[in-house]
């Protein structure tokens, strides 16, 4: 049993976010030099495996109650995505063994320590797909810009984060 509580809404505040931002640049760092072990096997959150032809959650476009116009509306904007990542590449420096939902359900508190749970989504991904799923079901939130901002901020105070990174 591992110490501490599951943060609750009400840290939902940047210094959450910077202190989320460095803890995932430190398992980054940790990832880019760790050797797997010989059969080490894990599956990819790449494009094919999460809005391509082969998404591991399913296809985007069977959610409920999707339009003909929502189709072409979130079809155009999967377009872009995908075009603007495989403009961004996957290489070593970009890609590599991620957390994949480090949302802060996924920490536990323990006065000043922070300790990080659940890897079962853990996999190769851009590392900054992990932004991503650190604020997946909030992402709606007004305060979204400056949570990235206090992110960006605590991961770059661990690790360099590139402009193009950051975009």
């Amino acid at each position: 049993v591992m110490p501490g509580v599951e943060p609750d809404g009400t840290v939902l505040h940047p210094t959450s976010f910077h202190t989320l931002g460095a803890i995932t640049a430190h398992l980054h760092a940790h990832s880019r030099s760790w050797q797997p072990p010989s059969g080490f096997r894990r599956f990819s959150w790449d494009w094919e495996n999460t809005l391509g032809d082969n998404p591991r959650w399913g296809r985007w476009q069977d959610g409920i109650g999707m339009t003909e116009h929502d189709l072409q509306l979130f079809g155009a904007a999967a377009e872009i995505v995908r075009r603007r990542l495989a403009e961004y590449g996957d290489g070593a420096e970009r890609f590599g063994l991620v957390h994949a939902d480090l949302r802060l359900a996924n920490l536990l508190v323990e006065d000043e320590k922070v300790n990080v749970i659940d890897f079962d989504d853990c996999g190769y991904s851009w590392f900054m797909y992990d932004f991503g799923t650190a604020v997946s079901f909030i992402e709606h939130d007004p305060r979204l810009p400056e949570w990235q901002r206090a992110w960006v901020d605590g991961y770059r105070s661990v690790r360099t984060l590139t402009d193009e990174d950051e975009a």
